[in-house]
């Protein structure tokens, strides 16, 4: 049953709806604003633990430990880490960065070595220890909104896959508009739930089929966005847009087996026609 005291993080309204009711969890949505978002109250506190990073995601994070340089060549995530750095170093100086939920400290390391000077957060022990361990990194254990940084410290904020993580967006995004200097930038990639997946998704749930719906709102994503409601929120929070770009999740990090990444293989060509890749990449400043 719907919560009926929930409010909107984005608008603050309580006029909801339940838009999936799958069997871990069910999605709602702000009929006012389009704020997509789990009951996060069944979300385990443990959820990210070695098992996490080791197991439960094995493919995701194959490339983020220590031997990660011998597999540059290869893996399209770390080619992604140092194109998206030369990218952004177009839009603010090489100085302080800070990356949130920044896992094992792969994406700092090579920031380190390009010459930035790396700060982390994650909420993740296991993943925060190694990170100090392996790389020498400096990463706070814990929640961006309990750790201890400067107000206009950071020339660059990263959140990779992340936003959707987090308990409260609205703070998350004011926090981080205090801590980054005046000018300097933002960078967000999540999910695109208006997509072709997420259109296709939509349409099979109707039909009594969960099984996609259910594969592309995984139940650690506490919300689920759309460009025009992060972009809002942005707005909201001090920043201003100054790039975005749907893309899809490079194929190697899908979890789901070869038969999902087939499937998805057919799926990123109609969405690349179409706009509509499940991805959203933007930068903002702040203002």
């Amino acid at each position: 049953m719907l919560d009926l005291h929930m409010k909107c993080d984005n608008c603050k309204s309580e006029n909801m709806k339940i838009l999936y009711r799958l069997s871990y969890m069910d999605i709602n949505e702000c009929k006012e604003c389009g704020l997509r978002f789990t009951d996060q109250s069944k979300i385990p506190k443990s959820l990210y633990t070695e098992n996490y990073f080791k197991k439960t995601n094995k493919h995701f994070f194959e490339d983020s430990w220590a031997d990660y340089e011998t597999k540059i060549k290869t893996s399209k995530k770390l080619r992604r880490f140092k194109d998206t750095l030369k990218k952004l170093e177009k839009y603010t100086n090489k100085g302080n960065l800070l990356d949130v939920g920044c896992a094992t400290g792969v994406f700092l390391d090579i920031a380190k070595k390009t010459g930035w000077k790396p700060y982390g957060v994650e909420i993740s022990k296991f993943a925060s220890e190694y990170g100090r361990k392996n790389f020498n990194l400096n990463i706070q254990t814990g929640d961006l909104l309990n750790a201890r940084f400067k107000e206009n410290f950071f020339d660059l904020v990263t959140m990779w896959d992340v936003i959707e993580h987090v308990e409260i967006p609205s703070k998350t995004l004011i926090m981080l508009n205090k801590i980054i200097k005046k000018g300097g930038v933002l960078f967000l990639l999540t999910t695109n739930d208006d997509s072709l997946m997420g259109h296709l998704a939509h349409t099979f749930y109707k039909l009594k089929i969960k099984k996609f719906a259910e594969l592309i709102h995984p139940k650690h994503h506490n919300y689920h966005f759309t460009k025009k409601v992060l972009i809002n929120m942005l707005n909201k929070s001090g920043f201003e847009i100054v790039y975005t770009k749907k893309s899809e999740m490079p194929l190697e990090n899908i979890i789901q087996g070869p038969v999902v990444k087939a499937m998805a293989t057919v799926l990123y060509l109609f969405s690349g026609i179409l706009r509509q890749q499940h991805e959203i990449i933007v930068i903002a400043r702040k203002k």
